[in-house]
């Protein structure tokens, strides 16, 4: 028998969830302060403590564990969609003075 085609309905459909920047990131406490700036390459980054738990911990928005600034990252990946390779991208970023190789812009 024939496939049939797969069409928009068919593909399932990815929902992000909205991050509540009011709540701890363990224990989902809105019994929180702001506790001291973090001095990163990037730019100062608020931090803050929850009295529940204690933890502490930086807001940072799907870029968690990376060196270089968000606006940095989301330029690399434009540059790659828009047809760049690795390398020009790389290079393109060198003269915006942002230190990359082409195996980070690839990864």
């Amino acid at each position: 028998m024939g496939e049939v085609p797969l069409g928009v309905a068919d593909i399932p459909k990815t929902v992000i969830k909205q991050v509540d920047l009011g709540k701890c990131k363990r224990c989902d406490s809105a019994n929180m302060v702001k506790q001291g700036m973090r001095k990163l390459k990037r730019g100062p980054v608020q931090g803050y403590k929850c009295k529940d738990c204690g933890r502490r911990f930086t807001h940072n928005l799907g870029f968690e564990g990376k060196r270089a600034a968000p606006e940095q990252i989301t330029q690399a990946v434009e540059l790659v969609f828009s047809g760049l390779s690795s390398r020009k991208a790389a290079t393109f970023l060198k003269k915006a003075n942002v230190k990359v190789s082409h195996q980070t812009v690839s990864n």
